[in-house]
């Protein structure tokens, strides 16, 4: 069990890194458009890192709304979901 859930940390870290890689890939190649300065240069002082940390934000917003939206939908059973048919459902042992 402890080498399973190893494993599971370990690609989790590993799939945080590429998205992380990715978005910074995107932003690099979306700012530079038409030309400009983009938000990640080589020199910081040129850079907008402001506007990257504000999309980040942004980000961990959406992903907070969507964390919430899961525990609610998926929360104590029988609490939040509608049934479809009443009769199916079991009833609790005492």
């Amino acid at each position: 069990m402890a080498s399973w859930s190893m494993a599971l940390l370990f690609m989790a870290m590993g799939v945080g890194s590429l998205v992380g890689s990715l978005i910074i890939k995107v932003v690099h190649e979306a700012s530079r458009r038409g030309g400009k300065t983009g938000w990640l240069p080589e020199d910081l002082n040129a850079g907008r890192y402001d506007n990257f940390y504000w999309l980040l934000a942004g980000l961990g917003a959406v992903n907070l709304v969507y964390f919430l939206w899961c525990g609610w939908a998926y929360g104590e059973e029988g609490k939040n979901v509608e049934w479809e048919d009443e009769g199916e459902r079991e009833t609790p042992m005492a």
